[in-house]
């Protein structure tokens, strides 16, 4: 989910992003607890989170926080709003909205362990204490790196895409160590990942 909610609200905008996802997990929690789980339980999140995020477009759609330019100008009216989110959210968009996600976050520019860092916790669910463990760090020193690297993002306003083939390999020698750290430390728990990327 993250990695579609940064698409619509633009990388300078990512803890808007993991606020909506924050508060659908929230709303699934308390919903399913007094309902039951859906029998599409992902389909469930992604409506949720659609709508929660077109109401996070409504209330700043005259906001300087958010850029309309581009392939996001449609979101900004009324008129085909509805229209271009549902378009975004189809499944077989989200794969590939996903990897262009961890593709920027090794933008060059960043230290590997701040690409890393920020993939374990923005893709693939890792809690900081979690990265930290990893790294064999403290807390502070891994939410520092987050705060350095999404200030990054905000400034820069990284475009999700593939890069260069000249940068491909590079980054993509970074997004391979992070599937490899995901799986070394979270092997006891595969099925939950597996149902994590299928939700994003």
């Amino acid at each position: 989910m993250v990695s579609v909610l940064t698409k619509i609200f633009g990388t300078e905008n990512l803890e808007t992003a993991e606020d909506v996802v924050q508060q659908t997990f929230i709303d699934a929690i308390h919903i399913w607890k007094l309902k039951g789980i859906p029998d599409n339980p992902s389909g469930w999140l992604f409506r949720v989170a659609k709508n929660k995020a077109i109401d996070v477009l409504r209330r700043n759609k005259f906001s300087i926080q958010f850029d309309f330019d581009d392939e996001r100008a449609l979101l900004k009216s009324e008129y085909t709003l509805t229209a271009t989110m549902d378009n975004l959210w189809k499944e077989e968009l989200i794969s590939d909205d996903m990897l262009r996600m961890m593709f920027a976050c090794c933008h060059p520019e960043l230290s590997d362990e701040n690409k890393i860092t920020l993939i374990l916790k923005t893709l693939c669910g890792f809690s900081t204490a979690e990265i930290a463990k990893t790294f064999l760090t403290s807390e502070d020193t891994v939410s520092k790196r987050l705060y350095r690297t999404k200030e990054f993002f905000r400034q820069q306003k990284i475009k999700l895409e593939i890069p260069s083939v000249s940068e491909l390999k590079i980054r993509t020698n970074i997004v391979l160590n992070s599937i490899y750290l995901l799986f070394k430390y979270r092997n006891k728990s595969l099925y939950a990942f597996t149902v994590h990327i299928q939700i994003q």
